[in-house]
């Protein structure tokens, strides 16, 4: 029964959340109101930049790091990512 109860609760957290996230490192001699990953390259301090190759989107953080906005775990049966667009519409969705 705990088991039970563990992997719903597991399977609940990432059912919930409509988008995953990823923290990068900050840029080793970071720049003011800059952030920097080897997949961002440089960003300014708010701004957002479609990563096409995975269907996602970097966010440059105040305090320099970024964050990855993901389109999330759990797809729609029968649906696909559609790389051709920018995120979030290149996310599956149900048919």
């Amino acid at each position: 029964m705990k088991l039970f109860v563990f992997l719903t609760i597991f399977l609940a957290l990432f059912a919930i959340g409509s988008s995953s996230l990823a923290q990068y490192g900050k840029k080793p001699s970071g720049a003011p109101g800059y952030c920097w990953s080897q997949d961002s390259g440089p960003l300014e301090n708010g701004e957002r930049k479609d990563y096409k190759d995975r269907c996602s989107r970097f966010i440059c953080k105040s305090d320099t790091s970024i964050t990855l906005e993901g389109c999330g775990s759990i797809a729609p049966k029968g649906s696909d990512v559609d790389y051709s667009k920018s995120f979030p519409e290149c996310c599956p969705h149900p048919i």
